[in-house]
C-alpha cells in the first residue's frame, strides 16, 4: 500500500467519512494547537499522568518492534509508547493534529492521516502493539468492528491491542449507551459485556480488563491521589460504578 507525503504528514487513501466523523475531524483540527494544554487543564494533570502510565506499562512489556497508535491526535500517548518501539506509526484523521505531533520530533515515528476503520496501511502480522486511547468511543458499531478486525490483521501472533473507552456502568452516564451532541458529534459507552463481545467476535483473548479515573482529578494535584484512585478502581463492585473509563488489553492468539 502506498502513501503520499504532504506537509510532512503521510496520507493514505481518500478520506471518505460519515457526517459525525467529519465533525470529529473538524473539532480535532480546530483544537490541535492547544489540545495538549487543554487536555491537562480540563481533565487534570493527575489524570493525564495516570492515563499515560497505563499505556506506558503495556508498551514496556512488548519489547520493542513496530507499534501503532490509532487515533493518536497530537501524540499524547504516542510519546510514551514510542520510547519502547523501534518504529511507531501514529494514525489520525486530523492532519493538523498530526502536524503538531510531527513537530515533537519523536524518534522513529511516522504520522499517517487516514480513517482507521476504512483500513490500516500496514502488512498482515507486522505489528507488535496497537494502542487506542479514547478513540473507539467516538465510532459507530460497524466502524468499531472494522477497526478491531484491521488491528487483528496487522498484529503478529501474540501481539497486543490495548485500548480505553467510556465505562457505561459509570453512575453519571445513567446507563445511556449513546450520546449525540447538538453539533452532530457522537459518543458511545461500553459495558463489560461489550468488551467480552468485541474480544470473542474478533478472535482476541482478554489479558486484562480494569477501570480508571474515579476521582475528580481536575481539582487534585498531590500524586498520592493516584494511589487512592488505583485502589478504588480495583475494588469490586464499587469500581464499576465510580470509574469513568474501562482499560482493556487484548491478545492475538491465533485462529
Amino acid at each position: 500500500m502506498q502513501t503520499s507525503g504532504c506537509n510532512s504528514v503521510e496520507f493514505y487513501g481518500v478520506l471518505i467519512m460519515k457526517k459525525y466523523q467529519q465533525i470529529e475531524q473538524q473539532r480535532r483540527d480546530a483544537t490541535a494547537l492547544i489540545y495538549d494544554e487543554w487536555y491537562r487543564a480540563s481533565k487534570g494533570i493527575l489524570f493525564d499522568i495516570r492515563e499515560r502510565e497505563l499505556f506506558r506499562d503495556i508498551a514496556g512489556k512488548c519489547h520493542g518492534g513496530l507499534f501503532v497508535d490509532l487515533g493518536s491526535g497530537t501524540g499524547r500517548i504516542t510519546e510514551v509508547i514510542a520510547t519502547f518501539a523501534k518504529l511507531t506509526i501514529a494514525i489520525d484523521l486530523s492532519c493538523i493534529s498530526l502536524q503538531i505531533l510531527k513537530q515533537k520530533s519523536l524518534p522513529n515515528c511516522v504520522p499517517i492521516c487516514t480513517e482507521v476503520s476504512s483500513g490500516i496501511p500496514l502488512r498482515d502480522a507486522s505489528v507488535d502493539l496497537v494502542v487506542s486511547c479514547q478513540v473507539l468511543q467516538h465510532m459507530r458499531e460497524d466502524e468499531i468492528i472494522s477497526t478491531l478486525r484491521e488491528s487483528y490483521r496487522i498484529l503478529r501472533l501474540g501481539g497486543i491491542f490495548a485500548f480505553s473507552v467510556y465505562n457505561l456502568h459509570y453512575w453519571r452516564f445513567g446507563g445511556e449507551m449513546e450520546r449525540c451532541g447538538v453539533d452532530g458529534s457522537y459518543d458511545r459507552r461500553f459495558s463489560v459485556d461489550d468488551i467480552y463481545y468485541l474480544a470473542k467476535h474478533n478472535n482476541f483473548h482478554i489479558q486484562y480488563l480494569g477501570y480508571y479515573k474515579a476521582l475528580p482529578f481536575r481539582y487534585l494535584r498531590n500524586k498520592v491521589w493516584l494511589v487512592f484512585d488505583k485502589l478504588v478502581c480495583s475494588l469490586c463492585p464499587v469500581n464499576k460504578k465510580l470509574a469513568t473509563y474501562i482499560f482493556a488489553v487484548f491478545k492475538k492468539g491465533g485462529q
